[in-house]
Parts: structure tokens; C-alpha cells; sequence
């Protein structure tokens, strides 16, 4: 068994595994028969059963607060374990605006053939059937998981405690490098230690630099300079250096098929294959249906819990879909382990061989580590990538920014986010306001 010398995690936006996966044949498990009452508390109600006719736009966000996914797992009743997941179809009829017709479109799913990189990969691959999100609610506490095994007390979008330590800290302790390329603006700027990284990046312009925009990714895989740890963020943002790509809704997601297919043929062409490990990942639910109700018992990351509203953190987020692309996995591997994001963390430290002192928080010492799933001892031919990712579509130029700055990057989405084309989701407008009030803190 050989661990990969280069792990690559691209995180995308706001999807279930059931809604992208669940009818994935050997990979998910729906039959058509789940379904959700229009009313959960009426058993009388309309019943809304689930179908693979999910289209690549969905025009209504779904809501995916804190309060929107208990509403979704519990269906407005007190909570229980298992819980029933009964309520996607109730929630989704006020971001609807009462319309029963497209309240009933929560609980369309993928056809295969719709997603066809993602689902083509986790079926050559590893697909992940049991990966939990790390919070029941948004993005933001969710992403802090990834990098750093806590959310620091936080269900909300906001700004985690300063001192809470990263696994890109860790990694660079130990001499391992680490990059993160983004499309536009890097949402893990929200982590105090990682926004004090870019700004030392703008603060030496010959050094070595942490942060890139994604064209620099497909730059450093043909010359030889990929880091350790590569971590991508999609654009997050219609603008002229590129179309969004993070798959949130209203975006289409075949722009974050496009964006998929080229990172995984750009690996296969490089040499980093034969040594590496691709991560596929979303980073939560994002209101759509999921049937798998979410595992309880979870350690609390480090004694805080959230008090409005009301959370201790042992209970992990909607499930999500999770594949994991690398030469020493076997065709066609199912992993049911159960994962969280901090399982991120926790495999890079077993990876890399950190050791005992680079753990985070008790959610990284306790979580499940997939290292397990690299059981080949010669890897795999890069062709079967190139085939497994091919995709007739946009253009690698049309998802991959331009060679902006980082900074220029930035300042581009700010510049055109004045006025927007189309009203923005609450992830980008509070993106907007993080870059807003950190532009005075650059150099």
C-alpha cells in the first residue's frame, strides 16, 4: 500500500448525495419509493416522491441555515435520532414562495448522465457513500472543518475565533508544502491565520506564494511545482475573468462539471499522477434532499457550542458527495465509512506523517481517515483519468481565471459586483463584505 505524495482537494457548493449521487448505479441507493409528505406533521398530506429528472439550474436557492436543515431533517418537529428527513419539501415551500409546484422540485436527483464527470469518476474511483458535512447548516462553518476541525462554536456565516490553528500551519511546521488557488475571492480568508498568510504573500512578491488564482494550478501541474497540499475554491462569481463554477444555486452546475473534468485531465497529463490523490468534495447539503439521516455522537471540536441557536456540535451535518480520485485505488470502490470534513485534516496528518502533535481539535483525533482506500502497490494508468474525466463543454478558459493576482482578483469581483447581474446569494453577498473590510487590511 503507497501513500500519495500530492493531495489535491476541490471543494464545491451546496449539493446532497442523493441529489448529485443517489441514483448512481453501485454508488447510491434511492428507488424512486422515498419521498417526503407536503406537510410532514400531516400524515393525510400529498406525498412527493424523489425522481432523476433534476435539471442543471436550480433557479430558487434552497434554504441550508441552521434553522432551515432542522426544519428539513426533523420536518418542524422536536429533534430525534434517526432523524426522519422528513421536512426538504415543507422547507423548500417558503423560499418558493408557497408555490407547491416548485416546493416539489427539492426532491428531484441527478440521472448519471447529467453529472457525467462526477458520477463517471466515483464510479472508477472511490465514491464515499457515508461522507457527513460537519455542521447542519451553511457553508462557512463547514469549510472551517477542512482547514481546521472546528467551526469555533459558529452555525453561521461569520468570522471563527482568531486563534484557532489550521492544518495548512501544521503542514508548513513540518516542511510540507501547501497552496491555495481560488477563482475569485478565497473564502478561507475568513480564518485568521490563513488571511495573515495572504497578506504576506502581497507583502513579498518574490517569495514563496500560498495563494493563486485557479489558472495557476493547471500552470504548476505542467511545470512541476504542484505543493503537498493543493486546496481549490471555485469562482464563486459570474464575472469577465470566468463563469461560476462552485455548482451554488442558481449557477449550472455544468460549468463545475467543466472545471471538474479539467483539473482531473490536467493531474493525468502531469507527472504528479502516479504519487497523487484527488479529493471531490462539497462542502454541505445546501437544502436539497438527502435520505440518510446524519450520525449523532460526534466529539464536540474543542468545548465551545453554539448558544443562538442552540448547538453542541455532536451531531454531523446532511450527508454529501465524496470521491476520491487516485491511482492506488481499485476500479469501482464503495467506501461506507463514515467521513466528516474533519476527516481532511485527520488524513493529511496520516499522509504526511505529522504526527501526534499536528491534530487540531478532538473532532481531526477522532475522525475516520481514508488512507484506507490506497490498497494498490503500482498505480493505475493515467489514460483511464483521461477517459474517466473527458467532457464535451465549456473550455478550460471559460472555468479557470485568468493569470490575475490573487489581490487583482479580488479587486475585479468587487469592481463588477456593484452591480450584479442577478441578485446574489447570502454566500456571495457575505463574501463581498469580508473582502470589502479586509481590502484596507492589504498592503
Amino acid at each position: 500500500m503507497a501513500n500519495p505524495s500530492h493531495v489535491i482537494v476541490v471543494m464545491f457548493e451546496n449539493r446532497s448525495f442523493d441529489h448529485l449521487l443517489g441514483f448512481a448505479p453501485g454508488i447510491g441507493d434511492l428507488t424512486g419509493d422515498e419521498l417526503n409528505l407536503l406537510d410532514p406533521t400531516d400524515p393525510a398530506s400529498e406525498r412527493v416522491v424523489v425522481s432523476n429528472t433534476a435539471g442543471p439550474i436550480t433557479t430558487i436557492d434552497p434554504g441550508h441555515s441552521f434553522v432551515d436543515t432542522n426544519t428539513q431533517l426533523f420536518g418542524g418537529q422536536p429533534p430525534t435520532d434517526p432523524a426522519p428527513m422528513s421536512g426538504f419539501v415543507a422547507d423548500y415551500l417558503k423560499d418558493a414562495g408557497g408555490s407547491v409546484e416548485v416546493a416539489k422540485t427539492i426532491m428531484e436527483c441527478h440521472a448519471p448522465e447529467s453529472v457525467p464527470v462526477l458520477s463517471t469518476l466515483a464510479a472508477r474511483y472511490c465514491a464515499c457513500t457515508r461522507w457527513f458535512s460537519s455542521v447542519p447548516g451553511p457553508t462557512w462553518p463547514n469549510r472551517f472543518y477542512v482547514h481546521a476541525a472546528t467551526s469555533a462554536g459558529l452555525v453561521v456565516d461569520n468570522h471563527p475565533d482568531p486563534a484557532i490553528a489550521t492544518i495548512q500551519g501544521r503542514l508548513a511546521a513540518k516542511d510540507r508544502t501547501w497552496r491555495v488557488y481560488a477563482g475569485d475571492i478565497p473564502q478561507c480568508l475568513a480564518v485568521e491565520d490563513l488571511f495573515k498568510r495572504f497578506v504576506e504573500d502581497l507583502l513579498d512578491p518574490f517569495g514563496y506564494h500560498h495563494f493563486h488564482t485557479l489558472a495557476r494550478l493547471f500552470d504548476d501541474l505542467k511545470g512541476g511545482t504542484l505543493p503537498s497540499y493543493a486546496f481549490v475554491e471555485p469562482h464563486y462569481f459570474e464575472t469577465s475573468a470566468g463563469h461560476a463554477t462552485d455548482e451554488h444555486p442558481p449557477h449550472d452546475i455544468r460549468y463545475g462539471e467543466a472545471l471538474l473534468s479539467a483539473i482531473a485531465t490536467s493531474l493525468a497529463r502531469s507527472d504528479y499522477w502516479a504519487d497523487s490523490l484527488l479529493v471531490v468534495l462539497y462542502d454541505e447539503h445546501g437544502g436539497f434532499y438527502d435520505k440518510l439521516s446524519p450520525p449523532t455522537g460526534a466529539p464536540n471540536p474543542d468545548g465551545r457550542n453554539s448558544e443562538d441557536p442552540p448547538f453542541d456540535f455532536t451531531r454531523l451535518g446532511v450527508r454529501v458527495p465524496a470521491v476520491l480520485v487516485s491511482p492506488f485505488v481499485e476500479p469501482g470502490t464503495v467506501d461506507p465509512t463514515v467521513y466528516d470534513h474533519a476527516s481532511i485534516p485527520a488524513s493529511l496528518n496520516r499522509i504526511f506523517g505529522l504526527g501526534a502533535d499536528s491534530f487540531l481539535t478532538r473532532r481531526d483525533v477522532a475522525a475516520n481517515t481514508f488512507e484506507r482506500n490506497f490498497v494498490r502497490a503500482s498505480p493505475r494508468p493515467a489514460e483511464e483519468l483521461v477517459a474517466a474525466s473527458a467532457l464535451a463543454g465549456p473550455k478550460l478558459e471559460d472555468v479557470a481565471a485568468l493569470d490575475l493576482s490573487p489581490r487583482r482578483a479580488i479587486e475585479l469581483v468587487l469592481h463588477e459586483m456593484r452591480t450584479p447581474p442577478s441578485p446574489l446569494s447570502s454566500h456571495q453577498q457575505t463574501l463581498l463584505a469580508m473582502a470589502r473590510s479586509a481590502l484596507p487590511r492589504f498592503p
